[in-house]
């Protein structure tokens, strides 16, 4: 009989295991394909051995789909802003080594041995992948459209707009107190996140503030609902990131939405007003601005286990190239 040629000695060993109702090791001897054979034979009646044999590659088909020896498992949390990134990320790394299972779950999951992050808090080990970039925007239905057109908007500007006053800031003169109310900065609603996941600690942050600064609304929940905020309140303006204004599909700015004209170098304004996703990611990958916040993402660890460290290593690497398709720029070469 010639059924077990393929099989080594721990497999022989493991069916006697998840088959015991066969009784086919109940012998003193060690299960080697030897006396396996030969007891297997003594056992079974021919009429049993086709049976038999499905069995086997059903068992063995079972053990290996569920994770056999040498498989592993981690899971990754991440809010909604980054989640196609991690998907596309986890697909193409689980497609190289099926050895490795990944499971991508939402902010509610109670743990994680991965969190993406947006901000990176004191205390934190941090294990950075992608960078993102956030524009201000309104609606093309925004009464004082006109008025927010007729100049490029400067960091000083972007700062009267978006933060409260700040004694101590020379960008706040004292002529600019005595014109409150009748600059557009004044006339301008502003509606922002709230929560740990949105932007809006980075945007703050790049500019000299902190998100207690910000004016205007704050909005619960992912960023996403900024636009719908806008949308519905044609007076709004809000700043968010590339891979929600832009369609990450067509490549071309979301119907209805306008970017605020910055006074940023040529690359960068020329970029801005093509509309086109790959055309600003471009610019932004070549450039700084001022006027344009810049950020790292990351994942947050505690323990690294060697499955982990080799995933991370790998989006830092090879994993980038699915950055730019997903709204997001790559790493610069001494992150």
């Amino acid at each position: 009989m010639l059924i077990f040629r393929w099989l080594d000695e721990y497999t022989i060993n493991m069916l006697c295991h998840i088959t015991p109702q066969m009784r086919l090791c109940d012998f003193e001897q060690p299960a080697t394909f030897a006396n396996v054979n030969q007891h297997i034979f003594r056992r079974m009646k021919t009429k049993s051995i086709f049976a038999f044999t499905v069995a086997v590659f059903l068992s063995v088909s079972a053990f290996a789909v569920g994770g056999g020896a040498g498989s592993t498992t981690f899971t990754i949390k991440t809010s909604k802003v980054g989640r196609s990134l991690v998907e596309a990320w986890t697909k193409a790394y689980m497609a190289e080594h099926p050895e490795v299972n990944i499971q991508v779950v939402g902010t509610k999951a109670a743990d994680a041995d991965l969190t993406l992050i947006n901000h990176k808090e004191k205390n934190q080990k941090v294990a950075y992948v992608a960078r993102y970039a956030l524009l201000p925007v309104t609606t093309s239905g925004n009464p004082l459209l006109g008025e927010i057109e007729k100049k490029a908007w400067s960091s000083k500007d972007l700062k009267e707009l978006f933060f409260t006053a700040d004694e101590l800031d020379d960008d706040f003169a004292d002529d600019d107190k005595q014109k409150k109310g009748k600059k557009i900065t004044d006339r301008l609603n502003v509606v922002s996140g709230a929560n740990s996941t949105s932007s809006a600690s980075s945007f703050a942050a790049f500019f000299g503030r902190n998100t207690d600064n910000i004016k205007g609304e704050k909005i619960a929940g992912d960023d996403l609902y900024l636009l719908s905020a806008i949308n519905d309140d044609k007076t709004l303006v809000t700043f968010n990131s590339l891979n929600y204004l832009y369609d990450t599909d067509s490549r071309q700015l979301k119907s209805n939405l306008h970017i605020f004209p910055l006074s940023v170098k040529k690359e960068i304004g020329d970029a801005l007003k093509s509309g086109n996703l790959d055309n600003v990611i471009v610019a932004l990958e070549k450039q700084q601005s001022d006027v344009i916040p810049v950020d790292n993402i990351g994942f947050e660890y505690r323990n690294l286990t060697d499955s982990e460290e080799q995933f991370l290593k790998w989006v830092a690497s090879e994993g980038q190239q699915f950055n730019n398709q997903n709204g997001f720029l790559k790493l610069v070469d001494n992150q």
